[in-house]
């Protein structure tokens, strides 16, 4: 079977280091090991170029931009006939031109199609003008938050396989006693990810033993200033170049970790649709306080392996964060065995496998 994703940007230094894209890389190489695959990722940039990853055939395809057409909503026609040869064709990233024109070459070579997204998008597409949408045979979700956007134009055809983590990679540490006092948040820093709310709850604490450590890249200068300021005279760190291994470090060494996302807002048009770091901290342990926006609360057990406040609420993670030191400091193994064991069935072979069979059961019943 030969399964072709297009996604829009893709990840790696030369395109983006985000979630969507992650969510791309992982599910391809997971399916690239399992038997009678042949896994391919289209996507766009400024040069063509073809490479292979840990299985997985890349083509890069050369993209134009201009005005309404961007890094993340190219311009590009030559994927149409290069898609001819698939099995099926997995679409990331649902409104977009190169998504809706995969959508169109799927219908003209008689293609079964999926779609997955990612809460990304561009201004001009195809969708607006053409009944794009009605042509994709089933489109799966990553969490039953991330199903509602899908809700308008696919009901019945939504299928939600639970995102996944690689269960090797984010492993306990081998002396998991030894965590430090420290909470944790990992990700990109932006407005929507609640990285002030957590600065200013922090400060609420009456903790003088406890850190907090924001690991994540600056995608705003603005932003980022003023966070250093919020945090300036208080025990807060920012680290913005840790490799995969390091942020794995983090994760082994933090008491838990901390995702205070707001629903929506300023750079962000959609909320969390899964949480990657939920699940990373969890398999490394580490328990979760989350927000209620978005899905992030489906992948912990509440009280067990994680706490939840309401989105945007200080004093609530306030709470929440005395809560997770109170645990923490009680019994921090326990947390960490309970966390490791409730994240069990969330890896990549499982997930790549459920896509499998969703697939082979749209090829299935456009042969009947």
């Amino acid at each position: 079977m030969r399964i072709i994703h297009v996604t829009p940007t893709y990840f790696d230094e030369a395109s983006v280091i985000g979630g969507g894209e992650r969510y791309v890389d992982e599910l391809a190489k997971s399916q690239a090991k399992l038997p009678g695959c042949d896994v391919w990722v289209f996507s766009f940039g400024p040069k063509s170029r073809c490479f292979r990853r840990e299985g997985v055939h890349y083509r890069i395809f050369h993209s134009m931009q201009w005005r309404h057409f961007t890094q993340s909503n190219p311009l590009v026609f030559r994927h149409f006939f290069a898609l001819r040869k698939a099995s099926v064709i997995h679409v990331h990233q649902l409104c977009t031109f190169v998504s809706d024109l995969a959508a169109l070459a799927a219908r003209f070579w008689k293609i079964p199609l999926i779609g997955t997204d990612h809460g990304g998008g561009g201004a001009w597409v195809l969708n607006t003008r053409l009944p794009v949408y009605r042509w994709y045979h089933q489109v799966i979700a990553q969490s039953q938050q991330a199903t509602k956007p899908l809700e308008t134009h696919f009901s019945s055809r939504i299928q939600v396989i639970p995102g996944g983590v690689d269960l090797e990679q984010f492993s306990l540490p081998v002396n998991d006693g030894e965590r430090r006092k420290e909470i944790l948040f990992v990700g990109r820093l932006l407005p929507h990810k609640g990285i002030d709310l957590l600065i200013q709850s922090f400060k609420l604490l009456n903790q003088p033993d406890w850190g907090l450590r924001i690991v994540g890249r600056p995608q705003r200068d603005d932003y980022f200033a003023r966070l250093k300021e919020l945090a300036s005279g208080h025990p807060i760190t920012f680290e913005s170049d840790l490799n995969d291994d390091a942020v794995i470090h983090a994760y082994q060494r933090a008491s838990f970790t901390v995702l205070p996302s707001r629903p929506s807002g300023e750079g962000s048009p959609a909320p969390e649709l899964m949480g990657f770091t939920v699940l990373e901290a969890q398999a490394c342990g580490s328990p979760v306080v989350c927000s209620d926006a978005g899905p992030m609360r489906e992948f912990i057990a509440a009280g067990q392996t994680g706490w939840v406040f309401k989105s945007g609420d200080e004093k609530g993670l306030a709470k929440a964060l005395n809560l997770a030191i109170e645990a923490s400091e009680s019994n921090c193994s326990e947390l960490s065995r309970r966390c490791r064991a409730h994240v069990a069935s969330y890896s990549w072979n499982r997930v790549a496998q459920e896509h499998l069979s969703r697939y082979r059961g749209v090829i299935v019943s456009k042969e009947k």
